[in-house]
């Protein structure tokens, strides 16, 4: 990570570390422990696999305690929490996204890529419901540039793909 920020210092780009990937599994002071190493190694955002087992078992103060930990830990990140959307049952969800937001997270992200889903317009649209002022984060399965505008339009603020590349010369073909 730090080569990573000193190739890209003074350009506006940012630098960002994933944490507790894939599983999120790890206890509030591990996320905190890794996302203050990001930060020391140059991340200026990170990516951080929420709890799923704590969500799932209705354990809001685990999850309470690790946005607060990592936040706490990296001060200046911004940071984006993935949810596995499509593990959750709707009430999950909300709460989930609700304890995020209330504790300090900036952005709420739909999936890991690992998960049972990925990107769609409707759960994209069911996160910006819930979302209030933090962002939305859509990632897994984005590989055209139609699937990205269409979740951009359903109010994705930022979009996560392994297929940037192939989307962007997409892009460049249709002027």
């Amino acid at each position: 990570m730090r080569r990573a920020a000193a190739i890209v210092a003074g350009t506006g780009v940012a630098v960002a570390a994933a944490i507790a990937f894939p599983s999120g599994g790890a206890v509030p002071a591990a996320k905190a422990a890794e996302a203050a190493a990001a930060r020391e190694d140059g991340a200026t955002e990170l990516d951080i696999v929420a709890n799923l087992g704590a969500i799932r078992a209705g354990a809001w103060d685990v999850l309470a305690a690790e946005v607060r930990a990592v936040g706490a830990a990296a001060p200046g990140c911004l940071t984006k929490w993935i949810v596995e959307q499509d593990a959750l049952e709707p009430a999950e969800l909300r709460r989930a996204i609700s304890t995020i937001g209330s504790e300090g997270g900036d952005y709420v992200k739909n999936a890991t890529g690992y998960g049972p889903g990925g990107a769609s317009v409707a759960g994209i649209r069911l996160l910006r419901s819930l979302a209030g002022t933090m962002g939305v984060k859509a990632s897994g399965g984005i590989r055209t540039r139609d699937q990205a505008l269409a979740l951009l339009d359903a109010g994705a603020d930022r979009i996560g793909t392994s297929a940037a590349a192939a989307i962007l010369a997409d892009r460049a073909g249709r002027g």
